[in-house]
Parts: structure tokens; C-alpha cells; sequence
């Protein structure tokens, strides 16, 4: 047996092997493989099994491969339960490499491209009952909300961007009609008031001598 490692250390047995991979790897749980069908499990099993294997046999390739050898596995636990055995080593500089940060698009941000053609299937699917969905099916990444939102937003700023033609205020209006009134010689005559004259003497009442 040879430590994966290191290949030019080769061990006798089993239990010398399991005991290196203790002292110089912290590996706790020991897996064998079958050098004939490629079947892993404890040792003792391994070891019962390989006087009755016939050959190689063809085995399904799973779909979560093994960075650190050429073992596949059908389900992500098998993987990470194979991953545990790995030296430690390996296993800190996988998770360093996991914890990096990677830039990424904010989920729900459209690019240019999306609202061009969101703008284009408006315009070719107009009129139909569901338009939301049927873009849908062609902007895949995208859910009808988004869609109606987006949409929404873009007739908003359309609409913002057309030029309304505007009254004129009432402060010009009302400054430009007396001017017409005094050219036409027809102003609105003014109320006068009637001054109010004090007599000069006060009138003698009749019973007063």
C-alpha cells in the first residue's frame, strides 16, 4: 500500500497504512477501492469482496466528480462524505477558494440588451391576451412581474420625455386684457364714492326753546 501523497512510501499492511494517515494526515476514516470494479467501502469489506470480484463492470458516472481524484459520485453528500477523507491540506485550500468573492450581476438587474428586446416584443406581440407570458417564454431569466415592472418603468420615462405644450398663466392674462379695454376706449368705468358733507348747523328740534 502507498500513501497518495507521498507514492514512494509504501506500507506493508493495512494497519501500518492507517496508522501514517492518522499521524501525518488527522485522517480518521479509511475508505478502500477495488482495483478490479472500482467498488469502495471499509477495508474489511473491500477485502471479502475482492477474491469474488469478476472484472471491471460498468458503472454509472455520477454527476458530482472528485477535484482532487477521478472518482465520480451520484449524489453531492457521497461527495462531500469523500471529500472529509481528503488530507486537510486540500480541503483548507478549497474552502479559501470558495470563500472568495466573485462579481456577479444584482439578481433582477436588466441590461440594455433585455430592455431593447423587451421593448421589441411589446411592439411585435401587442394585442395579445397574456403579453406578460409570452415574453416571458423569450426573456427566460425574467418573471412576469419583473416584465410588468420593467415595462411600467419604461413607459414612465417615454412619457416623461415628450414635450406638453403649456398655457399661459393667468397673471399675463389678466395684464394683457385691461390693455386691450383702454386701447378700445371702453374700459369698465370705476364705482365713485359719494363724500359725505357735515351740515354746517344742526337743525333746531321743534319742542326746544
Amino acid at each position: 500500500m502507498g500513501c497518495r501523497s507521498n507514492p514512494a512510501t509504501l506500507f506493508p499492511n493495512f494497519s501500518l497504512f492507517a496508522k501514517h494517515l492518522r499521524r501525518s494526515h488527522q485522517t480518521k476514516i479509511f475508505r478502500t477501492k477495488c482495483s478490479r470494479c472500482q467498488k469502495t467501502g471499509e477495508f474489511h469489506s473491500i477485502a471479502c469482496h475482492y477474491p469474488k470480484c469478476k472484472g471491471d463492470l460498468q458503472t454509472v458516472m455520477g454527476e458530482f466528480p472528485c477535484e482532487a481524484c477521478e472518482d465520480n459520485f451520484t449524489t453531492k453528500s457521497g461527495l462531500g462524505q469523500h471529500e472529509r477523507h481528503m488530507p486537510p491540506e486540500w480541503r483548507n485550500n478549497k474552502r479559501i477558494e470558495a470563500d472568495k468573492p466573485t462579481a456577479k450581476r444584482r439578481e433582477g438587474a436588466w441590461s440594455e440588451e433585455e430592455e431593447t428586446l423587451l421593448e421589441q416584443l411589446e411592439i411585435s406581440l401587442a394585442g395579445a391576451r397574456f403579453i406578460n407570458v409570452e415574453i416571458a417564454k423569450v426573456l427566460t431569466t425574467k418573471t412576469t412581474k419583473q416584465i410588468a415592472d420593467k415595462s411600467r418603468l419604461l413607459q414612465k420615462k417615454r412619457l416623461a420625455q415628450v414635450e406638453t405644450p403649456t398655457t399661459p398663466k393667468m397673471s399675463e392674462r389678466e395684464e394683457q386684457e385691461p390693455v386691450q379695454e383702454e386701447e378700445n376706449g371702453s374700459a369698465a368705468p370705476v364705482d365713485q364714492q359719494i363724500p359725505y358733507k357735515i351740515p354746517a348747523t344742526l337743525p333746531k328740534h321743534r319742542g326746544s326753546r
